[in-house]
């Protein structure tokens, strides 16, 4: 009994060893002013933008360290007490009843213990391209439930000598812009969408914005503000393909109902428009109260202090009717949806019922050779099966003789087999056995369709060679082929055919401008993966000069911003996009990555072209807002931004309640 009384202690005691060896945090010693530290932050600063690195943590736990240049990690790391540790903070420090915790030390929550030179190299993981990942350890079982980031510390002759928080943001290489397809006008199609993969693309030949006022609690719409769409849209030569709107609330009353109303207003305009075609429109709304334009407009009144208010305050001090009416004159202009509607152009057999009909009238026109009516007929198929309400197959009935005389025939059923083709997910080009399997890896089925178009505008190329139309919808669907492997395309010949498309009269200048501007970005990517910077610095340098001759929309210019920041171009990514961030029409993604670039370029936060930034982000999305301040582990740019006093008076207006 005894020896078991004595068992028991020596075993609680072990335990109790065990914990308060468990509970000790691990300390590295700090060198920020020494020869060795000097020397290696002179070397830090001299790494290639082109490197990348970062600290990874995983559902399990297991924390790994990654750099993109094997090189450049054994410039780093040279003598045998030379190495890494992860600082892993936790986001619960930030709350906003706690002060923000003071610090003489780098470290902000607690070390993983560190790894030196010779385990290091025993761990390296090859992921090829120069990428190595290392696993530097695992993290304490106590914060395995709680969202943390990892900061890296890098160790010199056994001491911390350069420390490293990371912040989040998309980059992207892969977008080119969109060129479009020639038929007899040039048809518009959205390649850049990245809200909505499964989205068919948006067909049009035009496009028009313009705002409806609405009235205080209503959702209809006075005839006098409708009139002047009737008469723009100019209906009876146009129809509708889509219609977007973006309809806004003044920023009084309760958010639910808001929401609802501005659905409602939406709605009336819809189907206003609707009337005029029986061929269901396509819409798309999105719903917000208009707090960019309140306080904007309460600026330099006696109301300019509500600007400094949370958005509840606010509602809650208008929900005094003396006090809402007294700012009634400048809530009035709020209410408003700005509408963009996409048209394209009616063919003139809209009121042809019968296919059969239809089919008849376009053998009566090639053998009048009366192109113009065909055209018209063959458009009004391609509709009809675009908006299924005729089968894939029914535009394989429109035989064209191959001859000259009928290469604009020739070349428009080219391209609405392309269209078509990717829009139903099914091959109406009429070759069997002409892909080669290796050539189109499961998952990529579009670049069949790329490959078969191609090969169709070339049999019409033959006939005329030069055709301006053939020879761009031909180079426009080789970028495609070369951004989803640049070694089926022969860059210095495909380089041949843009020059001589871009000397071309019969071709409007901007859209041969972006065939330049995509073959830069396709390049840079190549001249990347190379090792050659100064040509890859030169391609993304011209593009960066040239875009302002292109007048791009929003969705173009984010992609453009992407690629810029993929770059480590972040101060033109940010130019580029700056003068659009208070316009409550801009488009979502846009803003929200301005916001993010400010964040990673150190931007000054205070800054008021930045605050009305934020208001309209929040206006627009505070949910996506206040993403922003999650673990870029879980996608967000990272809670590391809360120390910012200014960003974390955002978090903590807008996310916190």
């Amino acid at each position: 009994m005894k020896n078991l009384f004595n068992l028991l202690i020596i075993s609680s005691l072990i335990l109790f060893s065990l914990q308060v060896f468990a509970q000790k945090k691990i300390e590295i010693e700090e060198d920020r002013t020494s020869p060795i530290a000097k020397k290696f932050n002179t070397l830090f600063d001299t790494m290639p933008k082109e490197v990348e690195f970062g600290a990874s943590i995983y559902k399990n736990g297991e924390v790994y360290f990654s750099i993109s240049n094997r090189n450049w990690f054994n410039q780093l790391f040279t003598n045998p007490k030379d190495g890494i540790s992860i600082d892993v903070v936790s986001k619960d420090i930030y709350t906003c009843d706690k002060e923000i915790p003071e610090s003489k030390t780098w470290k902000k929550g607690e070390w993983i213990k560190p790894m030196f030179l010779s385990d290091l190299k025993k761990g390296i993981v090859d992921l090829g391209n120069g990428h190595i990942q290392i696993k530097i350890g695992v993290l304490p079982q106590h914060l395995r439930n709680k969202e943390v980031e990892g900061n890296i510390g890098f160790i010199k002759n056994g001491k911390l000598c350069h420390y490293k928080s990371f912040l989040n943001i998309d980059r992207s290489v892969f977008q080119i812009l969109p060129m479009g397809l020639f038929t007899e006008n040039h048809i518009k199609y959205d390649d850049i969408n990245d809200k909505n993969k499964d989205v068919k693309p948006s067909i049009f030949t035009k496009k028009i914005q313009f705002v409806i006022p609405f009235q205080k609690n209503k959702y209809d719409h006075n005839l006098e503000d409708i009139k002047p769409l009737y008469d723009s849209l100019k209906l009876t030569d146009y129809k509708i393909r889509k219609i977007v709107i973006r309809a806004y609330s003044s920023v009084e009353g309760s958010e639910d109902i808001n929401r609802q109303l501005q659905k409602l207003r939406a709605n009336a305009i819809v189907k206003a428009l609707q009337q005029f075609q029986n061929v269901k429109i396509e819409t798309e709304v999105t719903t917000a109260e208009n707090w960019v334009e309140f306080i904007r407009d309460i600026q330099n009144t006696s109301f300019e202090n509500l600007s400094s208010l949370r958005h509840p305050d606010v509602k809650s001090k208008l929900i005094d009717k003396d006090f809402a009416l007294q700012l009634e004159p400048i809530l009035q202009n709020h209410r408003k949806a700005i509408t963009t509607i996409y048209l394209d152009k009616r063919t003139g057999f809209e009121e042809v019922i019968e296919p059969s009909n239809i089919l008849n009238q376009f053998k009566k026109a090639i053998q009048e050779k009366n192109t113009e009516t065909a055209g018209s007929i063959q458009k009004e198929v391609f509709d009809r099966i675009y908006d299924n309400r005729l089968p894939t197959d029914y535009l394989n009935k429109l035989e064209i003789p191959a001859e000259k005389s009928f290469i604009s025939l020739l070349n428009n059923q080219g391209v609405y087999r392309y269209l078509l083709s990717v829009d139903k997910d099914k091959n109406l080009f009429e070759t069997k056995g002409t892909i080669s399997v290796l050539a189109v890896p499961r998952g990529h089925y579009l670049i069949e369709y790329d490959l078969e178009a191609i090969k169709q505008f070339e049999k019409y190329r033959i006939i005329d060679p030069e055709n301006a139309k053939i020879n761009y919808n031909i180079c426009s669907l080789k970028f495609k082929l070369w951004k989803f492997d640049s070694t089926i395309v022969s860059s210095s010949e495909f380089w041949k055919e843009i020059v001589k498309i871009r000397r071309s009269n019969e071709i409007d200048i901007s859209l041969a401008r972006r065939m330049v501007i995509n073959y830069h970005i396709l390049m840079s990517e190549q001249h990347q993966s190379r090792f050659e910077y100064d040509l890859k610095d030169s391609s993304v340098s011209f593009i960066y000069q040239k875009y302002k001759d292109l007048n791009l929309n929003d969705r173009e210019l984010y992609s453009l911003a992407k690629f810029l920041v993929y770059y480590s171009r972040d101060g033109e990514a940010t130019e580029i996009v700056s003068d659009k961030m208070d316009k409550i029409d801009v488009d979502e993604d846009l803003l929200f990555y301005y916001i993010n670039l400010m964040f990673y370029d150190n931007f000054a936060t205070s800054d008021p072209d930045f605050i009305k930034a934020v208001q309209n982000a929040t206006s627009i999305n505070k949910k996506r807002f206040c993403h922003f301040f999650d673990s870029t582990d879980k996608g967000g740019a990272g809670f590391s931004l809360l120390e910012d006093k200014y960003l974390r008076g955002f978090y903590c207006k807008y996310c916190e309640w």
